[in-house]
């Protein structure tokens, strides 16, 4: 037996206790799951799926074949000898991340899966993970937002706010209320009156909430004492919902601190008003908007390049 077949051997003896374990072609530095007991199970006339059945003389001989093919993710191991001798290694090109459902109990078989480096998601910022050809790397194929080997840096916010209003002239689904949506990520709160997002001036989330400014006496010294305690270089995106008018007005020169030059503009009983606003200096992106009741809702996108940089 050679010593990649030894190593193999060795370890599922020290493994046996678990239903997966790991296995090695040391030769080719590729790892491989084995779900002892268990095989994938798939349709026989599958067009989209590639599968192909032969014979070999072990376990390592099967997880060589698959190696041979590049369509080969992972393979069926019959531990039952034939009379020949020889074990059945069915090859698929599917693994049980793709197909994890189709995991079977079967005593006699051996599933083995490549390990699939994206299974544990190393791209950030909703970039795609892409497995290389070796099947040991992968890359990540990142938004034009970001870049990065993991998409980890943020080139720049693209921010769509809308503010609506209960009676503007709009289907209300959860989502239509205060859209708060940065880089195709939703921060939809749902809260009545406004509605405020936090984000660093590298492009990182610090936090949300929303105030009650209809209905709630205290939400406007709330707000007040929220926008004041935010550090500096801080954007603030605000998006009214349903109406803002009654108890904003304790915050209204804590709104103006962050950009805003209107924030009176939603006194007026169910009219929408949306901010993309600074705290610590003017850059030229902010933007406010404003609808009268039934006129709304209003919207905006914007394009915050980051690090936010006002020199």
């Amino acid at each position: 037996m050679d010593s990649s077949a030894t190593f193999v051997s060795l370890f599922v003896l020290l493994l046996t206790a678990k239903s997966a374990v790991t296995e090695m072609s040391s030769e080719n530095g590729l790892f491989f799951d084995a779900f002892i007991g268990r095989k994938m199970s798939l349709p026989i006339n599958s067009t989209d799926i590639h599968q192909r059945t032969t014979n070999v003389s072990d376990k390592l001989e099967c997880i060589f074949t698959c190696l041979g093919f590049l369509w080969c993710l992972s393979v069926n191991f019959n531990t039952t000898a034939q009379r020949d001798g020889l074990y059945g290694c069915g090859l698929l090109s599917v693994d049980r991340f793709s197909h994890s459902g189709s995991l079977i109990e079967e005593k006699s078989f051996t599933h083995l899966s490549i390990k699939n480096p994206c299974a544990e998601m190393p791209c950030l910022n909703g970039g795609t993970c892409v497995i290389q050809y070796n099947r040991e790397d992968y890359a990540c194929a990142c938004r034009p937002e970001n870049s990065g080997d993991h998409c980890e840096n943020v080139l720049y916010l693209n921010i769509s706010i809308r503010s609506v209003a209960a009676e503007d002239n709009i289907p209300i689904t959860s989502c239509t209320r205060s859209m708060i949506q940065v880089n195709n990520v939703e921060n939809c709160l749902n809260g009545r009156g406004h509605n405020i997002v936090v984000y660093n001036k590298f492009g990182v989330f610090q936090t949300n909430t929303s105030f009650d400014t209809h209905d709630s006496s205290s939400s406007g010294q709330q707000m007040k004492k929220f926008l004041e305690e935010l550090p500096n270089e801080s954007i603030v995106l605000i998006a009214v919902w349903d109406s803002g008018s009654t108890y904003f007005g304790d915050a209204v020169n804590a709104l103006k601190s962050i950009g805003a030059t209107n924030p009176n503009a939603v006194s007026q009983y169910r009219s929408s008003w949306l901010l993309v606003g600074y705290k610590g200096g003017s850059p030229s992106w902010i933007t406010e908007k404003r609808a009268e009741r039934y006129n709304g809702p209003c919207f905006a996108n914007v394009k915050i390049p980051i690090p936010v940089d006002l020199s």
